[in-house]
């Protein structure tokens, strides 16, 4: 900083001198605004949102890879019952044939054979069914993996593979603590109640007076010479100076500051209540997925067993009918027993795979189920 004085003095003498300084000057704040300011706060929660960010995309991710199983099992279980289907066809179609003939030979009463052509009608209609669910199974599941169902309308995924009845090691209790250590809707809280901690620590420190270090250091030069002079010998620092000092500033009150800290610790304890409440969910929910597995399973084998004595006791009636020992309404029922004992064990193996991945979606482990890698930058 430069600059010319001209004048007379009190003697009545003309002067003209020409002055300069230049200077630095340092502030540190040893209360308000120690360690932490508006900007570095700033930065703090940017960085704690963005981790955020990170955890709820992590979450989305999760969820659409179990929405996306939960389709394919549907899927899976459309098919088998398409398969099902087919067969109860075949069936009431084989024993409406048979009825047929024996009535032409006279043989068996017309109404055999029209008890079985109404069976084979209503198996016909239930393919129908089945085909149609299938289809909406099969646009479910496109519309999870493709943007636009113009293109894919005429698309067919194939139903490979077959739904699973394998048993899988539960355990409450290891399941709940893998929950809470890696679900994302929790550790996202976590996040937030850490940033909350940081607004805590920020609003606190605005609370307090201000109390700041002065320091200075600088050349100056003045004199009866051309500021061009003056510079040169700032330049040559012939006339250091420097400078130290405290500051003291102390708001009367301070109301608002407070009370800014006060609702910021309101907001912090309210969400460790919310975190709380996340994880006691979260433990119940784990807990739910994994009795529904335990009992799913001892579903699937009853299904299984019940199917095989269906499919026991239909071929012992038609032995019988072909003896002459039973009737055409008798085998007709198991018929019917037989399919829905199919079906019952096609849903039941359709639900335990969905309670598989209900279970390890409450686990926050469907990355892992998945061997997806989600890496946080």
């Amino acid at each position: 900083r430069t600059g010319d004085s001209t004048g007379t003095s009190g003697e009545g003498n003309p002067f003209d001198t020409s002055s300069g300084s230049a200077g630095l000057t340092l502030t540190q704040p040893l209360l308000k605004g120690f360690k932490t300011d508006g900007t570095r706060y700033q930065v703090a929660i940017a960085r704690q949102q963005s981790a955020e960010a990170d955890v709820q995309l992590e979450a989305q991710i999760q969820d659409v890879l179990a929405q996306v199983e939960t389709a394919w099992y549907a899927l899976l279980q459309a098919h088998e019952s398409i398969l099902v289907q087919e067969d109860a066809v075949r069936l009431a179609t084989q024993l409406y044939e048979d009825n047929r003939r024996k009535v032409q030979i006279g043989a068996m009463s017309i109404l055999d054979e029209k008890q079985a052509e109404s069976q084979a009608a209503a198996a016909r209609a239930d393919l129908s069914s089945a085909k149609r669910t299938y289809a909406e199974a099969q646009n479910r599941l496109k519309t999870l993996l493709f943007a636009d169902h113009r293109t894919t309308r005429d698309l067919e995924i194939a139903a490979i593979g077959e739904l699973s009845s394998g048993p899988i090691g539960v355990d409450s209790a290891a399941s709940g603590e893998r929950a809470l250590e890696q679900r994302p809707d929790l550790r996202q809280a976590r996040m937030a109640l850490a940033r909350q901690g940081i607004t805590v620590k920020y609003q606190r420190n605005q609370t307090l007076p201000s109390l700041d270090l002065v320091g200075g250091a600088g050349v100056a030069a003045s004199g009866e010479e051309s500021q061009g002079d003056v510079v040169d010998r700032m330049e040559s620092a012939d006339e250091p100076y420097w400078t130290a000092g405290v500051t003291l500033s102390v708001p009367l009150g301070n109301r608002a500051a407070k009370a800014r800290h006060a609702q910021s610790l309101a907001n912090e304890e309210k969400m460790k209540l919310e975190l709380r409440q996340l994880e006691e969910t979260a433990l119940v929910e784990v807990d739910d997925a994994a009795a529904a597995v335990t009992t799913g399973l001892e579903r699937v084998n009853a299904t299984k067993e019940s199917r095989k004595y269906a499919e026991q006791a239909l071929a012992a009636e038609q032995r019988k009918l072909e003896n002459g020992k039973s009737t055409s309404f008798v085998v007709l029922q198991l018929q019917r027993d037989l399919t829905n004992a199919r079906n019952a064990a096609i849903q039941a193996l359709m639900d335990y795979n969905q309670q598989c991945s209900a279970l390890t979606l409450a686990e926050g482990a469907m990355l892992e189920r998945h061997d997806v890698a989600f890496v946080e930058e």
